[in-house]
């Protein structure tokens, strides 16, 4: 694994780094990404090169940029706008972000884990906390607290092992729940007795 001081590089292939965070969601209040812009603004200076990306759109985007700019984080965060195919996004970031208020089982979630990214997420609901053990599959944080939001980046930052090891195993998680493993179980509970 390969890491530098101003960012977080993990090294996913030969020549392809992954760097910095991302966060895939359409941007209404429910999705909290003004909490993780109020916490990625919290960050200390060793994580001044660090970009986030965010990946999505909705009626919330121009109030999400007028924050990072009045944040003063505006040119570290990069806005994509609505993004068919995330997976260029995926395997390029090195941590996943879910600041949400409410969530069901997001799709973002699970491509991430899956993509072997160290996600974080936060306590708001019961979906994602189904496959996010906190330190163990990534990092939990309370709903609404950029305060922590912010230590628990700044953790994987600071801990490129943790944020390896973290990222393997949400990947080794997703694996579980791979068909071709809950398929025969699937069976089992559904074969007629």
């Amino acid at each position: 694994d390969h890491f530098i001081a101003s960012g977080l590089r993990v090294q996913q292939r030969v020549g392809q780094a992954r760097v910095g965070c991302l966060s895939i969601a359409r941007q209404v209040r429910q999705k909290g990404l003004d909490v993780l812009i109020e916490a990625w603004a919290r960050l200390p200076s060793i994580s001044a090169g660090l970009m986030l990306t965010l990946v999505g759109d909705g009626p919330e985007r121009g109030s999400l940029e007028a924050q990072a700019e009045r944040c003063g984080v505006r040119s570290r965060i990069r806005f994509t706008g609505h993004c068919q195919d995330v997976s260029t996004e995926l395997e390029s970031a090195a941590i996943f972000v879910l600041p949400s208020r409410k969530e069901g089982m997001p799709n973002a979630l699970l491509e991430a884990m899956a993509a072997g990214l160290a996600v974080v997420v936060s306590d708001a609901s019961p979906g994602p906390l189904a496959l996010v053990k906190n330190g163990v599959t990534g990092l939990v944080v309370p709903v609404d607290d950029a305060a922590a939001l912010a230590a628990a980046l700044e953790r994987l930052v600071s801990d490129p092992d943790l944020c390896a090891r973290l990222g393997t195993a949400a990947s080794m998680r997703m694996r579980d729940h791979a068909w071709d493993v809950l398929d025969p179980q699937w069976r089992t509970v559904l074969a007629p007795s």
